[in-house]
Formats: C-alpha cells, sequence, structure tokens
C-alpha cells in the first residue's frame, strides 16, 4: 500500500504541473470587500454563483491565495445587462486601491454608456443592453503577461451621472458563473490530499 500511495502522489504531481490539469474554480461571492477610493452608493447580493450589481458600486472578491497567471489562463463569466451603467467590467488588481493609469490595463471593459473614455481598459464593447445572459471567455495573456500576479477579482458597475430621480445613475450589472482557470496550487493541493485521504480510508475498510 504504501508504494502504492507513493506511486499515486508522484502521478498526480506530474498532472498538477501539465497544461492538462487546467480545472476552473468559481468565484465565491460570499464575502464582498469595499473598493478604496471608488463609489459604494450603489448595492451588491449574490445569491450562489450570481452577483448582481445596482447602480454605483464598485465591489472586490479575494482569490483563496494569489492567483499567477498562466500561458494557458482563462477567464470565464456570464454577463447581462437591461440597464447598463456608464462602465461595466470586470478585473485584477492587488491592493482594492484602482489608479486608472496602472490598474485599467488589468480590467476589461463589457460595455457601458461612457464609451471609451478610459482607453487603458482592454476591449470597449462586448456586450449591447438587453442581450440577455452573455457567456465570454478571455484569455488572459491577451492583457495580462504571464507570472502576474492578483490577490483580488474586482467587479465594476459606474454610474455617477445624475439621473432624473436626483442621484447615481439607474442601472444594473449581472455576473455569474464566474472562474479562473487553471486554479491556484493551494486548491489542486486539497484536491490531492482528499483523494490520498479517500485512498487510505478504502485500504482500512478492506483490511
Amino acid at each position: 500500500m504504501k508504494r502504492f500511495l507513493i506511486l499515486f502522489f508522484c502521478t498526480v504531481l506530474c498532472h498538477l504541473g501539465s497544461p492538462g490539469f487546467a480545472t476552473a474554480a468559481l468565484i465565491d461571492f460570499s464575502n464582498p470587500l469595499s473598493y478604496s477610493g471608488q463609489p459604494t452608493t450603489g448595492t451588491a447580493s449574490a445569491s450562489g454563483s450570481t452577483l448582481t450589481l445596482s447602480n454605483n458600486i464598485w465591489t472586490a472578491y479575494a482569490f483563496d491565495s494569489t492567483y499567477t497567471v498562466k500561458a494557458d489562463s482563462v477567464l470565464t463569466f456570464t454577463y447581462k445587462s437591461d440597464s447598463i451603467p456608464e462602465i461595466a467590467a470586470i478585473g485584477f488588481d492587488t491592493d482594492r486601491s484602482f489608479d486608472y493609469a496602472l490598474d485599467a490595463k488589468n480590467a476589461v471593459k463589457i460595455g457601458g454608456t461612457q464609451g471609451n473614455n478610459w482607453p487603458e481598459f482592454i476591449y470597449s464593447t462586448l456586450y449591447t443592453e438587453g442581450s440577455g445572459f452573455t457567456t465570454y471567455t478571455i484569455n488572459l495573456t491577451d492583457f495580462l503577461n504571464i507570472g502576474d500576479a492578483f490577490d483580488y477579482l474586482v467587479f465594476i458597475n459606474d454610474d455617477d451621472h445624475v439621473s432624473s430621480a436626483g442621484g447615481d445613475g439607474i442601472s444594473t450589472s449581472i455576473f455569474s458563473n464566474v472562474s479562473v482557470s487553471p486554479t491556484p496550487i493551494p486548491g489542486a493541493a486539497l484536491l490531492l490530499g482528499t483523494g490520498l485521504l479517500g485512498l487510505i480510508g478504502i485500504k482500512r475498510r478492506l483490511s
């Protein structure tokens, strides 16, 4: 049994280092974090794998551990808006403090009514208001460098123009099934550990 476990451990480690082991991790929306210097007058609500941002708000969610961009890193998400904000975007950050000159290049602008006033954002219009749920898969190396490391995924529903009601704009962005792949190593290591414990349990039952 001991030899088998050693062989199994070595085999899985080889797979962990191979591109074929690129599994995706869904983002957990249960713990929203504030974003320094950015609007929080709107609301963020989550239900399972769906995040809804209303009116004027930026929010961030921490990765389980620092995420490092690899050659095969991919961001996948589904987006919907029937009343799109000035800027709808999703991006990566290290400190929850947004500097347009430095950080906009780490974000994907999905769409918005403001036009391309911030050309540093990657892409300008992916989504047209009222198009229903639309899924996007984006290679992170299209706008990030291999080896770039981030601690947070940022969701933006920026809408600070004055509405007819006298306050910030009225808009909604719905993000769902957001994932990045491959998973950070700690997540893969957890899967490995669980598998090893399972094998040990089976061995004990058979003994």
